[in-house]
């Protein structure tokens, strides 16, 4: 396979919280060096290794103070997000490399945020999971998403501009950004 090739599920399997269906694979990613990761939706079974993932992360606390700097509160933040959002996970191998959430701030709007392990940054995983958050939130007809981010991450900002989001405040190292999606009828 080609570095950057990867397929994407069908909508039922991309929405559905079926424990059968979360462990397969919504795309593959190859990176540039032929390395392929499996994007999928978080499972209970990823959970633990998810928590690991955040305790090794660095810079501890980006934008928003997140991620949690300590294990009891990453458990508590995952929690929460587990409820509130759908979670995407990119793994090589079995091992958890970077997480992407999109959390429902109402019938139109969501929040989405997306971390990737600094072993693993430069490959190309922010960009796929933001496309795929980009994805699931047409599919579930949001009208805009939105996102905080460090000011100094000049990675993700720019896969963001370059995915159609535009800065809209700037404030205490931080800049948000949001993607109009489409007018609901």
């Amino acid at each position: 396979m080609k570095p950057g090739v990867s397929y994407l599920r069908t909508v039922e399997d991309v929405l559905s919280d079926e424990p059968r269906v979360l462990s397969v694979p919504l795309t593959i990613f190859i990176d540039k060096h032929g390395r392929p990761f499996r994007i999928c939706r978080l499972g209970t079974r990823d959970f633990e290794r998810l928590v690991e993932m955040y305790v090794s992360f660095e810079p501890k606390s980006q934008a928003g103070g997140l991620p949690p700097t300590d294990e009891p509160r990453i458990r508590a933040w995952l929690e929460k997000l587990i409820d509130q959002g759908l979670n995407l996970i990119a793994k090589d191998k079995s091992q958890i490399v970077a997480h992407a959430v999109l959390s429902s701030i109402d019938e139109r709007e969501a929040e989405v945020a997306v971390f990737v392990h600094q072993g693993f940054q430069g490959l190309g995983l922010g960009h796929k999971l933001v496309t795929c958050l980009v994805t699931i939130a047409n599919l579930k007809d949001f009208e805009k998403i939105w996102g905080l981010v460090e000011s100094e991450n000049s990675a993700i900002i720019h896969i963001n501009h370059s995915l159609g989001f535009s800065t809209y405040r700037i404030s205490q190292g931080s800049v948000e950004m949001e993607l109009k999606l489409h007018e609901r009828k």
